[in-house]
């Protein structure tokens, strides 16, 4: 997916925290370009509030649940959070748009990267649903996401 506009991007932003975005465009893209636009906002803990509450409401919003089996997950979004902070501290100098098609095109938004970090039965887990477990398999930090970020998946 190739952004035009960072327009295309604050309206995705603006339906999810509106909740007005419907639910067939929520997808793996939209949750990355809008924890990308947090981050370029707001420093990590502040967007981290933001995105955690943001998805929960959005959830409920368009009808689904925030339980053990479903909706929200802790641990996949303080893990995307992370990826993406990484990656927004080290594109500092990028534009909004440039930082969200480069990402969206690299390694590190591949949606099988956190079972390079976590035993797949852990991070399908209630309990990593309801709260951060850390990764299992690697720890996550700048060096690994630097490595990945060049390696195929």
């Amino acid at each position: 997916m190739d952004y035009q506009t960072e327009q295309q991007i604050n309206e995705l932003v603006e339906g999810f925290n509106k909740k007005t975005l419907p639910k067939d465009l929520w997808t793996h893209e939209a949750h990355l370009t809008t924890a990308i636009w947090h981050l370029k906002k707001y420093d990590i803990n502040e967007a981290t509030c933001l995105l955690k509450s943001g998805i929960i409401s959005y959830n409920l919003s368009v009808g689904g649940t925030n339980n053990g089996t479903s909706g929200y997950h802790e641990t996949l979004t303080i893990f995307w959070i992370t990826v993406i902070d990484y990656y927004v501290r080290i594109n500092q100098p990028k534009s909004l748009l440039e930082t969200c098609n480069s990402f969206l095109k690299c390694h590190l938004a591949d949606k099988t990267l956190p079972f390079i970090f976590y035993e797949k039965a852990n991070l399908l887990s209630s309990a990593a649903r309801a709260r951060f477990i850390h990764p299992d398999k690697r720890k996550l930090n700048d060096s690994a996401l630097a490595s990945f970020q060049l390696a195929s998946l």
